[in-house]
């Protein structure tokens, strides 16, 4: 199978989202969602029912796939040096991360 078979073939039974500009955020509500600003994704693939635990189980099985949930917290990254990660540490983590 070439590279566009298989494309094709991990893609089956799938609903092509087309990509587009639209506009993000709110100027009405909470003040972390403003300011409202034009956001374009580019278009994407998606499947037309959830993943079961089953399909996720057997996606695992034949990647090796490691989810965010399984990798253990690097204490350096949490400041407290322990494994624990604070709601506090976190969010000064995400902070530090985004800027």
């Amino acid at each position: 199978m070439d590279t566009l078979e298989k494309q094709a073939a991990s893609k089956a039974g799938m609903i092509r989202i087309p990509g587009g500009t639209f506009r993000m955020g709110s100027d009405r509500h909470y003040p972390k969602e403003a300011p409202v600003h034009n956001v374009t994704v580019d278009g994407f693939w998606i499947d037309p029912t959830p993943v079961t635990n089953a399909q996720f189980r057997t996606f695992v099985r034949a990647t090796g796939h490691v989810t965010w949930a399984e990798i253990p917290p690097d204490p350096a990254l949490t400041g407290t040096g322990s494994s624990t990660i604070s709601v506090t540490s976190m969010a000064r983590w995400k902070r530090s991360a985004s800027s």
